[in-house]
């Protein structure tokens, strides 16, 4: 046997020894393992008394189970008796060994006490030295014996209560999973029994909540006991807790911004929302919880998350509606008023909406910091104080109530001064907190309510950031940049000032996340802009990028009309007065917009580079007939030079001689740009004009248009008369009769009419002419008319720009059926003469659409349901109750489409939009909310 070889082997294994926070030795088991390879083994295997037949079976077993056992062994220099521990399975499994285990080991039945079992004494002393336990994530509950060595290699008191001691400890490198930090947090209880059932409470609770990986409830990675103690290790958080936060001179750099505190709360509600309504469907488990002792000492910060920690007084139960329970204890000044009669400190029975009112403490709390750091969280409480009556005398409490069913009026006045100094998202929150402190627990919503309404909060925290952020930049004069600012300001308008726009972005935390974390992009990609005021064009892609992605998010209705009033402000705009710059990388539509903004602005000018072509009266021939009540003929056009003709539609208007010369002029100017327009977007469905003639002998303006590209659009019929040749009889409402035009074709004709209607009010038009018989309809021959594919408006000859400086042809003569189309009240101003006149508005053009829409629906002409004097006020509550019946046959989004039309109040100001929205712009957005969106969701 080779000594100098084992004991050289013995103070190697010695020399890694490392020392405990209780100045304890232990071996770490992977030092130990990198020392005792193979070889080495083998050597020490050569240098003792073991046959040499039987070491290779032993090496294995050493390898496999016994590296703890042998090395042992070899520091107390017997390691020849390795070979009786395999025999008597006795390994490192087996650790540490119990005094019958060691002597069935030696053959006899000495103890460590016996002089004969000196090598068992020895064992017995030096196993706990090798036996520290290795810490795992999820690793279930163990009992470690009372000698048993903790690999802590220090430990820190950080804390304690009534319930137990907290300590910062720091675990041996290599005593611990990967999935486990080295510094961590020791939550060790009261050692009394009294604690044993509230600790497996507080365990299976952490169990529970552990499964489900919540990021912002505080994670048990494991529990023991130890020397009759039970205890949790936790991960470190790096912030301290709340309660550090809020008497901190200084915010730490995670939480620099109120949104960022905003946000923070928002997963702190959540983890509460997974508390008091548990939910897993991989083990089909739901449970009810409560926590039972919300408070900011039990609120962790870490980086930029608030975390829900201690549960030593939380409970979770099946799944109960009702869920009620009599109130423990507590401390602090947060508890609700219905947790015990402060006269009597009787304890009541409780429940989650507790938890509620406990939560709303620390938003009020937390404000104040945001508002007046911690001085003002100071003040307030010196603020709250209130002495109370009870049998054991007078107590001074800074609870935020006044006991049961009377308010702290400290709490009253503060909540009611933030909410008149506040900005938007501090005003939305103060009104989430008056919920959530309410004295009547039933009344305060429920913990799912309370997160919606801060990630609201959060969202308008952070719009507001990043609207202040696109101010002063000198990019403010590029396209691009002005459009994605358009684009973020309505989207930021649409969603935190109309009621409910917002819902659906915080109905899920998953959605939440991604909207808030699009919009901290968006203002760290303003900020770095604004650091590069030299920046060219390319640097707004990443701007754009985040802008789709934003919209994206937002709710397919609400994109439509967030994109609808960018682009209406866009046109508005002063700032694209000017055509787009050449090489600008943008929304192709929105770039349309600008030069539809820049055609607007020069309408009244004379435009040289029009590509409306001037053509010769004497090149038109074949006219046809004008068909009844119709402003336009089919005819054919040749030019001199040519001898193909075309078939071409004709519209002409006889204006009043009485006309000045310059509004006749402005008008034929406006006429000629305006019909370039269905040149530059499909959605504005008028036809394509050929070109005009002006004979200014006879007062004649006439448009010539062409007909629709394509084989398909050969056959041409009015709406009007589609509509009365293909009815089946004249019916009033109600009536189950049903035309022969298909109600999918009916909807489809109907949308396509109003956003035509629309497109082009939005460039700044009035139409002014709006009737079925204005309406025309193209297939490629008369039995494809019915599908109703390509509707086209004409009657453009009334149209001039919404402006109050512009003028249009005089309206008088029309005819009395056509007539009809129009509002009551213009009408009545027509046929007042001496009375003052009513300016034509856009609700004006609207009720003639709503009007065209009822005969579209009924399939009747508008003569036979409502005669010829619609200015007659019983014809108006005629017309009205039919738009009512509407539902019956089309549906209640149509029947309610048609109402919006015809009833201009609904178009109006009515709280849907920002207050600071033009008559205008609200006549706009209610028109795509009430009837474009209404209409878009008709389906058969």
């Amino acid at each position: 046997m080779d000594s100098n070889y084992l004991e050289s082997l013995a103070a190697s294994i010695d020399s890694l020894r490392c020392g405990t926070a209780l100045e304890e030795q232990f071996i770490e088991y992977e030092s130990l393992h990198e020392l005792l390879t193979e070889e080495a083994i083998e050597n020490a295997l050569k240098s003792t008394t073991i046959e040499s037949y039987r070491r290779g079976n032993i090496k294995e077993a050493i390898l496999s189970n016994g590296r703890r056992t042998f090395a042992i062994l070899i520091s107390i220099k017997r390691p020849e008796l390795i070979y009786e521990c395999i025999k008597y399975d006795r390994l490192d499994n087996k650790l540490p060994f119990s005094s019958e285990d060691l002597a069935s080991i030696s053959g006899d039945t000495v103890s460590p006490s016996d002089e004969a079992g000196e090598w068992v004494k020895q064992f017995d002393e030096q196993q706990y030295a090798f036996s520290a336990p290795l810490f795992q994530r999820g690793a279930t509950h163990r009992v470690f014996g009372d000698r048993i060595r903790l690999p802590f290699k220090s430990k820190e008191c950080i804390g304690g209560g009534g319930f137990g001691t907290v300590y910062k400890i720091t675990l041996s490198e290599k005593r611990h999973d990967s999935n486990l930090e080295q510094v961590l947090v020791l939550k060790e209880l009261m050692n009394k029994r009294s604690s044993e059932s509230m600790f497996q409470e507080e365990q299976r609770c952490l169990e529970i909540l552990r499964v489900i990986e919540h990021p912002n409830v505080l994670e048990m990675y494991c529990s023991y006991t130890h020397q009759g103690k039970n205890c949790f290790l936790f991960p470190l958080a790096r912030g301290g807790d709340l309660q550090n936060f809020l008497e901190a001179d200084h915010r730490p750099e995670e939480m620099k911004s109120d949104e960022d505190v905003y946000r923070a709360f928002c997963g702190l509600s959540s983890a509460l929302e997974s508390l008091h309504s548990y939910s897993h469907k991989g083990l089909n488990l739901e449970m009810v919880g409560c926590h039972h002792d919300l408070k900011p000492k039990n609120i962790l910060v870490d980086g930029s998350k608030f975390i829900l920690s201690d549960f030593g007084l939380s409970q979770m139960k099946g799944n109960l509606k009702d869920y009620k329970t009599m109130y423990q204890s507590g401390e602090g000044y947060y508890i609700a008023p219905e947790c015990e009669d402060l006269s009597t400190f009787e304890k009541l029975e409780i429940g989650r909406p507790s938890d509620i009112w406990s939560f709303g403490c620390i938003l009020t709390n937390a404000l104040v910091y945001l508002k007046r750091g911690n001085v003002g969280v100071k003040e307030f409480e010196l603020l709250r104080r209130m002495k109370i009556d009870t049998e054991y005398g007078v107590i001074s409490l800074l609870t935020f109530h006044a006991g049961q069913n009377q308010e702290n009026p400290a709490v009253i006045q503060q909540l009611d001064d933030f909410s008149k100094t506040g900005s938007r998202s501090e005003k939305m929150l103060v009104q989430r907190i008056r919920d959530m402190l309410k004295l009547d627990p039933g009344a305060r919503p429920s913990i799912e309510q309370c997160s919606q309404g801060l990630r609201s909060v959060a969202i308008s925290a952070i719009s507001e950031s990043i609207e202040k952020s696109w101010e002063n930049t000198k990019h403010e004069e590029r396209l691009e940049f002005h459009v994605e600012k358009v684009k973020f300001m309505t989207w930021s308008g649409t969603v935190n000032e109309s009621p409910g726009a917002i819902s659906e972005l915080i109905q899920s935390e998953a959605t939440f996340n991604e909207t808030y974390d699009t919009l901290a992009k968006i203002k760290g990609e303003l900020q770095l802009l604004k650091a590069n005021n030299d920046a060219w064009y390319p640097l707004f892609i990443q701007l754009r990028h985040l802008m789709s992605k934003l919209m994206s998010f937002t709710p397919k209705t609400l994109q439509r009309r967030i994109n609808n009033l960018v682009e209406s402000t866009i046109l508005e705009s002063n700032t694209l007065s000017d055509p787009p710059p050449q090489g600008a990388v943008g929304s192709d539509r929105i770039l349309m917009l600008a030069a539809i903004k820049h055609m607007r602005e020069l309408s009244s000018a004379p435009n040289p580079n029009s590509s409306i072509a001037q053509i010769q009266q004497e090149d038109i021939a074949d006219v046809s007939e004008r068909s009844v009540y119709s402003t336009f003929h089919s005819a054919k056009y040749r030019p001199r030079n040519q001898s193909e003709s075309e078939s071409v539609i004709m519209e002409e208007l006889v204006y009043d001689s009485s006309w000045q010369d310059e509004d006749g002029r402005q008008f034929f100017e406006r006429m000629k740009n305006v019909l370039r327009i269905p040149d530059t977007t499909n959605e504005f469905k008028a036809l394509q004009c050929r070109g005009y003639y002006h004979n200014q002998a006879h007062h004649r303006f006439a448009l010539i248009y062409r007909y629709p590209p394509g084989p398909d659009n050969k056959a041409m019929e009015q709406l009007i008369r589609l509509i009365s040749t293909t009815m089946t009889g004249i019916y009033p409402p109600p009536s189950d009769r049903r035309p022969v035009v298909s109600l999918e074709h009916r909807f489809k004709l109907a949308y396509k009419l109003a956003e035509s209607v629309f497109e082009f009010h939005k460039i700044g038009w009035l139409h002014k002419g709006i009737s079925s018989y204005n309406i025309i309809l193209f297939a490629k021959d008369e039995r494809y008319i019915r599908k109703m594919e390509s509707p086209y408006m004409t009657g453009f000859s009334h149209s001039r720009p919404d402006q109050n400086n512009q003028v249009s042809a005089v309206v008088s003569d029309i005819d009395e059926t056509l007539m009809a189309y129009h509002h009551p009240d213009y009408q009545q101003s027509l046929q007042d003469p001496a009375g003052s006149r009513v300016r034509y508005c856009a609700e004006f053009d609207y009720y003639s659409l709503g009007l065209v829409l009822m005969e579209i629906g009924y399939w009747v002409p508008l003569q036979r349901l409502a005669g010829k004097n619609t200015s007659d006020p019983r014809a108006q509550k005629r017309l009205l109750e039919y738009a009512k019946y509407l539902g019956g046959p089309m549906g209640a989004n149509y029947a309610s489409a048609v109402i919006a039309c015809l009833d201009s109040k609904k178009l109006g100001r009515d709280g849907s939009v920002p207050t600071s929205w033009s008559k205008e712009r609200c006549v706009e957005s209610n028109f795509e909310r009430l009837v474009l969106e209404r209409l878009r969701d008709c389906s058969v």
